[in-house]
């Protein structure tokens, strides 16, 4: 027999392909639920949502069991940040922003959703963690859900997304050609989001969708130049020497390990190609080429044919300007 909890979920369910509206003056914040009725919903409803999609979601990830005894305290739903010291607000932003980092490969999961609207409801992230949930779920973009989380967030506030705010106030999607066109012309943006990807990559974070978002990110932006942009190859080569040293470290046995050894060699065949590298940056990313990426190759004929004679082509193309 359905449950009364069940029963209210389901019937104040936004539906997300026609009620993507901004929340009004009389409405409430929600990732799941229409606006106008969230604030109909109790807050322990709220709180038993949210533990309900902690447990679901911890039978595929374990690690998350262990924010049951603060994030998740049963005097969690009594939480006012107004009441708390420094160091208790920074204490529990960390637990947040980490928590928020291991739902990453789960975001298009609806036990995660439950989660995250927990997270609003109680801790008000969609206020004051906005730029991690943001960096955290920007390579789903394109799902109607990140669409809603974007409808929660003030983003004139947020520096450098602001441009997403015609997809929140419209109800749709932010495309990959906007995502690519600002980060060919924001720099600082460009940054940001490769340190955050290889930051939270090297601390342990599974961030496999990251990487394919991206490795392709990456390439569609050094495609999109047209002139020599010494900032964006210095930027690009530093990524790189990132994941070559992360590569050197990790097990060949790492699931995760194949899709960033590609991802990278990918970059690093269309930075050669695409702009005139020196001859001494050129032959220092060869040779990391070789001494952390070809040993991981071995098992992988094929792919290791292709990028290494691919890198000799460039170089007997190049050979004579160096």
């Amino acid at each position: 027999m359905e449950s009364e909890l069940k029963k209210q979920l389901n019937h104040l369910k936004v539906n997300q392909r026609n009620d993507l509206k901004l929340p009004s003056k009389n409405a409430d914040f929600s990732l799941l639920f229409d606006f106008r009725n969230s604030k109909k919903i109790e807050i322990d409803t709220f709180y038993e949502l949210g533990y309900m999609g902690l447990i679901e979601l911890a039978k595929t990830e374990e690690k998350l069991l262990e924010y049951i005894a603060n994030v998740f305290s049963p005097f969690a739903k009594y939480y006012n940040r107004n009441m708390k010291t420094e160091e208790e607000i920074k204490e529990i932003d960390q637990n947040i922003e980490s928590l928020v980092k291991i739902l990453n490969p789960y975001f298009l999961n609806q036990s995660c959703h439950k989660i995250i609207e927990y997270l609003i409801k109680i801790y008000q992230v969609n206020i004051f963690n906005s730029r991690i949930l943001l960096l955290t779920f920007l390579p789903f973009h394109e799902s109607k859900i990140f669409v809603k989380l974007l409808q929660n967030i003030n983003l004139e506030n947020i520096k450098h997304f602001s441009f997403m705010s015609q997809s929140a106030k419209n109800g749709t999607i932010v495309l990959k050609e906007q995502i690519i066109s600002e980060f060919s012309k924001n720099y600082e943006m460009f940054k940001e989001i490769l340190e955050f990807y290889t930051t939270n990559l090297t601390n342990g974070f599974k961030f496999s969708s990251y990487s394919t978002f991206i490795f392709d990110l990456i390439t569609k932006v050094v495609l999109s130049k047209e002139k020599t942009n010494e900032n964006i190859i210095t930027l690009i080569i530093k990524f790189l020497n990132s994941l070559f040293l992360y590569i050197k470290k990790k097990s060949s046995h790492d699931p995760s390990l194949p899709l960033i050894i590609s991802g990278v060699c990918e970059i690093l065949l269309c930075l050669l190609t695409k702009f005139d590298i020196s001859g001494e940056y050129y032959c220092a990313i060869v040779n990391e080429y070789i001494l952390n990426i070809v040993p991981k190759l071995y098992k992988s004929s094929s792919n290791l044919t292709r990028f290494t004679g691919s890198l000799i082509i460039i170089f007997s193309i190049k050979v004579n300007t160096f």
